[in-house]
């Protein structure tokens, strides 16, 4: 039974699978994790930017225009039709629609 006896393995194996799953997650975080880091720095600068009157989208998908914003309490009231008035969180506010352009935020 010598078989249990037998030559030492080559150990460089394991140091170059640790090598190549550290580059498989710098790889990852940059395709995954900056991209949506911008993506939300953007909308939190376009949230900070709102002002009365602006026209926004919401996450549902409804076009309505800013009437007020409180900040500390993170909500906005806005105005979808004549006498309809919504308050929805900031968070929840998609984008900006720019009127002299012709497209959104």
């Amino acid at each position: 039974m010598n078989f249990f006896m037998g030559t030492p393995q080559n150990t460089s194996g394991g140091l170059s699978s640790l090598i190549f799953l550290v580059l498989i997650m710098i790889v990852f975080y940059v395709f995954f994790f900056l991209p949506l880091q911008r993506k939300q720095r953007e909308h939190q600068k376009m949230i900070a930017s709102l002002e009365k009157g602006d026209r926004v989208i919401t996450s549902g998908g409804i076009i309505a225009v800013v009437q007020s914003i409180n900040r500390e309490k993170g909500i906005a009231q806005l105005k979808i039709a004549e006498n309809v008035k919504i308050e929805i969180q900031l968070s929840h506010i998609s984008s900006k629609i720019v009127e002299n352009e012709g497209e959104k935020q």
